[in-house]
């Protein structure tokens, strides 16, 4: 279906005119492609990078492919700083493949949350509204603990895990949250538009509401990724339905958004999020571009619609 469809958006087709000119060849798809084969991928990133002013990249490594730098390459062939993100979600599926027990996941999982820092991450993320959605709720070490069971047995038996079971992934989420209050690292929430198999109705970041309240997450930074579409305006104007009842310290000043390329959208529906974003989020400063995929080009592009 991408392979179809998003060659057609305004964005791709800008973005295939702009790479031209810069590669010096033909506006299309296989002229581009044909020249930057011409260079090695750590020169072509370099380039456009450089060309984009990027003075830094945060990276989650949650996602890899058979292609995917590792943080040293990364480092070694990119012009800027590169800044590693630690993602919960996929860091809990590779301890439940080597624990067997519940509490010594945990004990795990918390540990390297708690080492996220000193470990070089500059974040955290969750990418739990493609999961079991962003209405996080309460929950017991012992229901937790009853989710784990299962979970687990599908681990030894497929040798494989899809984190997707809902006490467990709250109690997790709300566990790392802690952590980060004590480390004041940011945590960056997929919202949003996201995987294929993803309930929008859970995906809305309004469902953060309670946790953004919340006293003892008052040190985190809150960052909504991907402008939460179709949900641009849930969450570019949530600051009145917290009212006064958020922390100075936590406000919405100190909370980043990010306004992701649009991909999948037209034209005019990518202007008029844009908009929405820049005008209901004070200060507009604390909204930021970013790019899920496209590798330095993606990015270089990104900055470029900024």
């Amino acid at each position: 279906m991408h392979a179809r469809h998003v060659p057609e958006t305004i964005f791709f087709r800008w973005a295939i005119k702009e790479l031209a000119g810069r590669l010096d060849c033909e506006p299309t798809v296989e002229a581009v492609l044909a020249a930057r084969e011409k260079n090695p991928p750590e020169v072509f990133a370099s380039r456009v990078l450089r060309e984009a002013n990027v003075t830094a990249v945060l990276v989650d490594y949650g996602h890899q492919t058979g292609e995917t730098w590792s943080h040293a390459e990364h480092a070694r062939h990119l012009p800027c700083r590169v800044l590693p993100v630690l993602r919960l979600e996929t860091f809990a599926q590779e301890l439940i493949l080597r624990h067997d027990r519940f509490e010594t996941f945990v004990d795990a999982f918390v540990a390297g949350v708690e080492g996220a820092r000193a470990g070089g991450s500059v974040a955290l993320k969750s990418i739990i509204a493609y999961r079991t959605g962003l209405a996080v709720q309460p929950t017991t070490a012992a229901d937790a603990g009853a989710a784990f069971g299962a979970v687990r047995e599908q681990a030894r038996r497929d040798g494989r895990i899809r984190l997707a079971v809902k006490p467990l992934n709250d109690y997790l989420l709300l566990r790392a949250l802690e952590s980060a209050a004590r480390q004041s690292l940011p945590v960056q929430f997929h919202t949003g538009f996201g995987d294929p198999d993803v309930d929008l109705l859970g995906a809305n970041p309004l469902h953060l509401r309670p946790l953004l309240e919340k006293d003892a997450y008052r040190t985190v930074a809150f960052v909504l990724l991907h402008a939460s579409y179709p949900y641009v305006r849930d969450s570019a104007t949530w600051r009145p339905f917290i009212g006064t009842s958020m922390p100075t310290s936590v406000s919405p000043t100190r909370t980043w958004r990010r306004r992701s390329r649009p991909c999948y959208a037209s034209s005019s529906v990518s202007r008029r999020r844009a908009r929405c974003s820049i005008r209901a989020t004070r200060p507009p400063s604390r909204s930021c571009s970013g790019s899920r995929r496209g590798g330095a080009a993606g990015a270089w592009a990104s900055c470029s619609t900024s």
